[in-house]
């Protein structure tokens, strides 16, 4: 009980800002190690979980912007036609709980996937004044070693993929 308190106490100070960007992977957070068997099966569960939480944010004043972070970020355009059928089918599962990507992180060869937040990050510092954000991913190997806690790093568990008990958790950081 102590550490969840410690936990809340240490990130309610960084998620005080309005404006939040939710960096997104997909496998792992919204198929899972079970739904891999059939190739990019999103399952509607962890994207209905996901959706909730954006409600629930929007609900207590948030702007939410959903960045996607995954590899699946090299299917996707902003014009649907540009996109793989793979990214229309999860952009369809995704608008049917009113999530819209934002935008995605660049893409650096041979550079762990903090960089390329961290980069992102600069680059939307330099618009924006005030913003949060979080990353949601499963594989822990493709960041730097000990980066994840200092970049609000939440892992979901890639058997489960994103639940409404990881919502609720998430949600608790956000006041």
């Amino acid at each position: 009980m102590w550490e969840r308190k410690k936990y809340q106490k240490k990130y309610q100070k960084k998620y005080q800002n309005k404006e939040l960007l939710i960096f997104l992977d997909v496998d792992g957070v919204l198929n899972t190690t079970n739904s891999r068997i059939t190739k990019y099966e999103i399952r509607e569960e962890n994207v209905s979980a996901l959706g909730e939480l954006q409600d629930k944010l929007v609900k207590r004043g948030y702007s939410v912007k959903v960045i996607l972070s995954s590899t699946w970020r090299l299917g996707y355009d902003a014009v649907w036609e540009k996109c793989s059928p793979q990214m229309q089918k999860l952009l369809s599962r995704l608008e049917k709980v009113n999530i819209k990507l934002y935008d995605k992180t660049p893409i650096y060869k041979e550079q762990t996937r903090d960089v390329e937040i961290r980069r992102y990050l600069r680059g939307y510092q330099l618009e924006h004044e005030e913003f949060s954000y979080i990353i949601l991913d499963d594989d822990v190997s493709i960041f730097q070693e000990n980066v994840l806690e200092e970049m609000n790093f939440y892992k979901v568990n890639e058997h489960t993929g994103f639940t409404k008990k990881d919502a609720d958790k998430l949600l608790k950081l956000f006041r």
